[in-house]
């Protein structure tokens, strides 16, 4: 399994092209709680919004990821103090189906279906 690591000056960049190419993709949204315990957010709906917001908060930065079914209201899951902003790919797979994000509230894990291709990724000092 490989990690590729989005460095924190192409976080907003990363996050506009990952909203360009994987909206509508199907994702499964996870968090693991510092206790170890996890809770699924949301499972295999369609990719609605992902977006960094550094301005609603003069203390925190948030990422606000989205996802439903068309017609209903989408799951919003606010990620608060993001740190770190991981790509994983899966095994005997060369596209990235895993997006780590270490936080202040946790670890969200994204399960996409279909993966990042690694040609989107070129510009990101990875």
């Amino acid at each position: 399994m490989i990690t590729l690591e989005v460095a924190e000056k192409k976080w907003e960049q990363f996050c506009e092209r990952f909203q360009e190419f994987c909206h509508g993709a199907m994702v499964t949204i996870q968090i693991v709680q510092s206790d170890g315990a996890t809770k699924t957010i949301a499972q295999r709906v369609p990719l609605v919004r992902v977006a960094l917001d550094e301005n609603s908060d003069a203390c925190n930065t948030r990422l606000v990821i989205e996802a439903g079914l068309p017609g209903e209201r989408p799951v919003q899951h606010v990620i608060v103090e993001p740190i770190h902003i991981r790509l994983k790919n899966g095994q005997d797979n060369d596209r990235y189906n895993h997006l780590h994000i270490i936080a202040e509230n946790g670890t969200t894990i994204i399960e996409l279906k279909p993966g990042i291709n690694p040609g989107l990724l070129k510009d990101f000092e990875l």
